[in-house]
């Protein structure tokens, strides 16, 4: 029977379009959880962690609603699992909605959190190729706690998210200014550079750079680079949505 009615509060917690954060009264302590931050380049996979501190009285089960503040971002949830602090809640998640649901079907009490600081869960993100550098917020979009007489448990929470870094040792081809776009700026700067060591000077361009410049993968950068250059932007000008590397294989 307890069984059916925590499922039943699941159920009817995760048809909430959106949930209101319980606040901490000032000066007192209830439990926090935290959603973590973590660093990425384009095309990896990042994992996120959502851990808990100030675990006093335990828990018996919970439902988190996630959400990334700019929701056309791009980036994607490929997998869960539950992490130490309550191994024995039975979770379940909805990765394209980002809930998080866990609930205690085998202790018969609450259960308190294996350590201050341990992760709830833990969730991997996929960060596109064609990802911009720059700071994507992940937010509380509703959080339900419940103890095991299925009163609501009070608590603070801490965003957090996900830092997608510009070029990578393995480079941004094509992206010359570093910006997280290629396009006409970056032809420019191919061009201003081989003329430069065509003049006998230096390229003004990091080492990355150079590599970065280096379309065809010849060993040097010059003009016809800058043209490839050129020939993707209007592409993606066009409606192309492939990277310059999915281009540039095409002309193979």
């Amino acid at each position: 029977m307890k069984h059916k009615m925590i499922s039943a509060m699941i159920a009817a917690a995760m048809a909430l379009s959106a949930a209101a954060v319980p606040a901490a009264a000032e000066g007192e302590e209830y439990i926090e959880w935290i959603i973590g931050e973590a660093e990425a380049q384009p095309g990896e996979d990042v994992a996120i962690s959502v851990t808990v501190k100030n675990d006093v009285g335990g828990i018996n089960s919970f439902i988190l609603d996630m959400g990334f503040e700019d929701a056309e971002c791009g980036i994607t949830a490929v997998s869960a699992e539950n992490g130490t602090a309550y191994e024995a809640l039975s979770m379940t998640s909805n990765l394209e909605s980002l809930i998080f649901a866990g609930t205690n079907y085998s202790v018969a009490d609450n259960i308190k959190a294996s350590a201050d600081g341990a992760a709830v869960f833990n969730v991997i993100f996929h960060i596109p190729e064609d990802t911009k550098p720059g700071n994507y917020n992940l937010i509380f979009e509703g959080l339900d706690i419940y103890d095991m007489d299925m009163k609501s448990v009070v608590y603070t929470h801490t965003t957090g998210g996900i830092t997608v870094l510009g070029s990578t040792s393995k480079g941004n081809l094509g992206d010359v200014d570093e910006d997280g776009d290629v396009d006409a700026a970056d032809a420019a700067n191919i061009l201003v550079a081989a003329a430069a060591v065509g003049a006998g000077g230096e390229s003004g361009l990091t080492e990355q750079q150079q590599k970065n410049a280096d379309v065809n993968g010849n060993g040097g950068f010059d003009s016809t680079d800058a043209a490839y250059v050129l020939q993707y932007a209007a592409a993606a000008g066009a409606g192309y949505s492939g990277t310059i590397n999915d281009f540039m294989a095409s002309l193979e």
